[in-house]
């Protein structure tokens, strides 16, 4: 869990803030989707993108 947590803190601090209930939803996936997602929304947002929740 705690891994989860620095991987959605860290994509925070670099892109964008998660909001508390999408946060939990991510928390719940195993930690291979949640990088996967992660990884996603990264590219999204340097090609000028937002994920809007």
């Amino acid at each position: 869990m705690e891994e989860k947590e620095q991987l959605i803190t860290g994509f925070e601090e670099c892109y964008w803030k998660i909001d508390s209930k999408v946060r939990q939803m991510l928390l719940d996936l195993p930690l291979e989707c949640l990088k996967l997602k992660l990884d996603e929304w990264q590219n999204w947002a340097e090609v000028g993108g937002k994920v809007v929740f």
